[in-house]
């Protein structure tokens, strides 16, 4: 029944119904315990980050050097430039060993402030026995207060009941005044602590920087044998303007290759692609790759012509009231062309060549013909 009635307590602490008393003299132990404890497990954690801090001084840099010496010999640059890169990567190399020492010396500061810094881990884990041993205690006053409140007569249990409560706070009270006297002894002891902790760390660090500023004094005369013109980087590849990649140069090209007298006869003619294509019977390859047409005012559509439109402002006006019907899109390249939808309805202006005059939402413009079916 005891043990029922101590669980029951203990969900109503939790819970926050049972009101708990105060310890202003713990509280302001713990805190101050706890704040210790943060900022010491700050020092070790720097501590322990500071030897990586330095080798990445000299380790990135020498990332970049055997990088930059890989692509050298990649691109089949000259030897001279790889010894250079070669003579530079041995100084960092030998700044690496260097603070790998730091790394030595560091641990030998890290290890005795990690078992140093157990001890405010081992007082906060002594609260933790306080705090139960304070809620025992505050549920044996609990009871022995519903017993004294009783009449005489009826107070069964009394002295039970009184010895529980002394026995929980004695066992409270005892702790408790080891964790202050614990703490203060720790504090006052870490007074003594910190500033040779602090010559270490300079010591430490002076002797590094020292094998460093050694190693570097070999920089200077390794600088001189350097090129000394600045960084020049330059765009030295096509532009992607005037790059293969775009189809407006292919067909320009293709355009040169044909009208040229001298090759004319040697080259094969150009993929032929059916003229007049039926709308439900469409050619393999309906869609043309999209490209960007040259800077023309016209272009060679794809077919087996190479004959040239002629541009808008030289067609011959004709009456010719035609109409046809889109059976594919195409998007303008040129302010002189029109865009058209699969379905459109364009009215024919003009037949001359490959390249045909419509109009069509009240805009005129040319269009490639082998695109639409006569109505």
């Amino acid at each position: 029944m005891s043990s029922i009635s101590r669980s029951f307590f203990t969900i109503k602490s939790v819970l926050g119904v049972n009101k708990k008393t105060i310890d202003n003299e713990y509280e302001t132990m713990k805190k101050k315990l706890s704040d210790m404890s943060n900022e010491f497990q700050k020092v070790i954690t720097y501590v322990e980050e500071l030897p990586k801090t330095v080798s990445n001084i000299s380790g990135n840099h020498l990332n970049i050097l055997n990088s930059l010496h890989l692509c050298v010999q990649i691109s089949e640059g000259e030897e001279a430039k790889m010894e250079q890169i070669s003579d530079t990567i041995s100084i960092f190399q030998k700044m690496e060993r260097d603070a790998a020492r730091y790394q030595g010396l560091m641990n030998e500061l890290a290890t005795p402030l990690r078992a140093y810094g157990q001890q405010f881990k081992e007082l906060l884990g002594r609260c933790k026995v306080a705090e139960k041993r304070k809620e025992d205690m505050e549920f044996y006053n609990e009871r022995l207060m519903e017993i004294t409140k009783k009449p005489v007569n009826r107070q069964k249990g009394l002295a039970d009941a009184q010895t529980d409560f002394t026995y929980a706070k004695e066992k409270y009270e005892w702790l408790k005044q080891e964790l202050i006297e614990d703490t203060n002894k720790l504090c006052k002891d870490f007074q003594g602590v910190v500033l040779p902790v602090v010559r270490a760390l300079m010591v430490n660090f002076t002797e590094v920087m020292n094998g460093m500023n050694g190693i570097w004094e070999e920089v200077p005369k390794k600088v001189e044998n350097l090129p000394s013109n600045g960084i020049n980087l330059e765009y030295v590849i096509k532009a992607p303007g005037d790059s293969m990649e775009k189809e407006t140069n292919v067909q320009q090209r293709r355009i040169q290759l044909y009208n040229s007298p001298m090759i004319n006869q040697t080259i094969m003619s150009q993929p032929y692609i059916q003229q007049q294509p039926t709308f439900n019977q469409p050619p393999q390859n309906p869609m043309p790759n999209p490209y960007i047409p040259p800077q023309q005012t016209y272009q060679v559509p794809y077919g087996n012509s190479t004959q040239q439109p002629t541009p808008i402002s030289q067609q011959p006006n004709t009456n010719n009231n035609n109409m046809c019907r889109a059976n594919y899109d195409y998007s303008a390249q040129e302010t002189n062309e029109l865009t058209i939808k699969a379905g459109d309805v364009i009215k024919i202006l003009s037949k001359e060549g490959d390249w045909w005059i419509g109009e069509l939402n009240g805009q005129t413009g040319q269009f490639p013909s082998n695109y639409v079916t006569l109505l």
